[in-house]
C-alpha cells in the first residue's frame, strides 16, 4: 500500500519466480481495495477476482520476452532485464486484463471457484454467479427459511456441485446447467460441525480419477476443551451408490456424510498470535504456529512454521471417532519475533511463500 497525494493506492503484482531473479510480470494499481480471491481451478477464465468495490475478475496475459543482444533493455518494457539477455515486451500495467465485471457490491467473502463467483452481502446472505451470465446470480438458501449469517470459509466446485465450508456447517449443493435471476438453491447435504470452525481448506487431490474423496484441513475456534491447539484433517470419502452419469441430488448424493476424522495434529496457539495454515494439492499441510519453547527455550512469543504430509494410511475411523494424532514431519523456519501473518504453498513447484507484518514476502525453496 502506498499514499499519493494524500490517497491511499494499493498495488496488486504477480512475479515470475522461474527466473534467475523474480521479475514482476504484472501489476495493477487499485485506489479502492476491499478484498481479494484467488482461483482455486485452474479451469476459470479468470486467476483472481479483487472487490474494486465492484467485483472485478481479472486474467493474466504475461508480456512476452523479447530478445536482447547487447544485455541493455531491448526495448520499452519497464520489467527491466531477465536472466541477462531478455526482457519484457510491454509493461506489466498492461498484462492485467478485466474479463468480466460484477456490478453487486459485496461487503463479506468473495470466493473464485473456476468460473464461478461467490459472494455474501451485509445480512450474510450468500450468491453465486457464473463468469457465462454475470448479470444474474443464485442464492444460497436454508431450507427451513432460515438466514445464514455464517462465514463463508471456503468453497470447491467439483463436476456438478459446489461444496460450501462455513463457520459451522459444510453444505454441499447442486451446480444448475445455468444460472437465472432469482433462483434460490438449498443444499442437498449438510454436516453441523461440532464447534465452530476458525479456518478450513478443502482439497481435492490430484489424481486421474474422476470423482476422488475430498480433504478437509481444519482449526477449531473454541478455546475449551482447547480444540484450537489441533489441527484436524477430516475426509468426505465417496458413496458406493453414486452415479456419476445422473445429476448430483439427495438420492444421488456423492459422498459420505458426516466427513470422517482420519488425522490430528497437534500445533499450538497463543492467546490473540497470529497463526495460519496451507495445504497443497498433493497431501503436504503446512502451518504457523506459537510451539517456540524447544528452540528458544519460552513460548511467550515467536512463531514456527511446520508441516506434515496427509497420512492415506491412516485408519478411515468411524462417526464420532478422533483420528490418528501425529507430529510435525518438518519444521521449516522458526521465529522469535511475531512478525509472519500468512503462508501459502505450490507443491508442484516446491515453494513456500511467508507473508510478514511489513508486506515483505520471504520464498522457500523446497531442499
Amino acid at each position: 500500500m502506498t499514499r499519493n497525494s494524500g490517497l491511499r493506492a494499493f498495488t496488486l503484482q504477480c512475479w515470475d519466480l522461474k527466473s534467475n531473479s523474480p521479475v514482476c510480470i504484472a501489476r495493477r494499481v487499485l485506489h479502492h481495495f476491499a478484498g481479494i480471491a484467488f482461483n482455486k481451478l485452474l479451469t476459470g477464465r479468470a486467476v483472481l477476482a479483487v472487490k474494486t468495490p465492484e467485483i472485478c475478475l481479472i486474467d493474466i496475459d504475461p508480456p512476452a520476452r523479447i530478445q536482447s543482444g547487447d544485455g541493455g533493455d531491448g526495448g520499452s518494457g519497464s520489467g527491466g532485464n531477465v536472466g541477462g539477455n531478455h526482457t519484457l515486451a510491454r509493461s506489466p500495467a498492461q498484462a492485467c486484463v478485466n474479463v468480466a465485471t460484477l456490478e453487486d457490491r459485496a461487503s463479506g467473502n468473495l470466493m473464485l471457484a473456476g468460473d464461478l463467483v461467490l459472494i455474501q452481502d451485509d445480512g450474510g446472505r450468500t450468491f453465486v454467479y457464473h463468469f457465462e451470465t454475470p448479470q444474474a446470480r443464485a442464492e444460497l438458501v436454508d431450507p427451513e427459511g432460515n438466514l445464514q449469517p455464517e462465514r463463508v470459509l471456503d468453497v470447491l466446485a467439483d463436476h456438478n456441485w459446489l461444496i460450501v465450508a462455513r463457520t459451522t456447517t459444510v453444505e454441499i449443493y447442486a451446480l444448475p446447467t445455468s444460472i437465472d435471476s432469482n433462483m434460490h438453491m438449498e443444499p442437498i447435504g449438510r454436516h453441523k460441525w461440532q464447534w465452530k470452525v476458525d479456518s478450513i481448506s478443502l482439497i481435492r487431490p490430484t489424481s486421474i480419477a474422476a470423482v476422488t474423496p475430498i480433504q478437509l484441513v481444519l482449526r477449531y475456534g473454541s478455546i475449551h476443551p482447547w480444540p484450537v491447539n489441533l489441527i484436524h484433517r477430516y475426509v468426505l470419502n465417496l458413496s458406493e451408490s453414486f452415479n456419476i452419469n445422473l445429476s448430483a441430488s439427495r438420492q444421488n448424493f456423492p459422498y459420505v456424510f458426516p466427513p470422517l476424522n482420519t488425522q490430528v495434529i497437534g500445533s499450538p496457539i497463543r492467546l490473540m498470535a497470529t497463526y495460519d495454515m496451507a495445504v497443497g494439492s498433493h497431501g503436504t499441510i503446512i502451518y504457523i504456529d506459537s510451539h517456540t519453547e524447544t528452540y528458544f527455550g519460552h513460548s511467550d512469543f515467536g512463531q514456527r512454521l511446520a508441516g506434515t504430509r496427509i497420512d492415506e494410511r491412516s485408519p478411515d475411523g468411524g462417526v464420532g471417532q478422533v483420528g490418528m494424532m501425529v507430529r510435525e514431519s518438518s519444521v521449516y523456519q522458526v521465529s522469535e519475533r511475531d512478525e509472519w501473518t500468512r503462508i501459502a504453498l505450490e507443491e508442484e513447484e516446491g515453494k513456500i511463500a511467508i507473508g510478514h507484518v511489513n508486506g515483505r514476502i520471504t520464498l522457500l525453496d523446497y531442499a
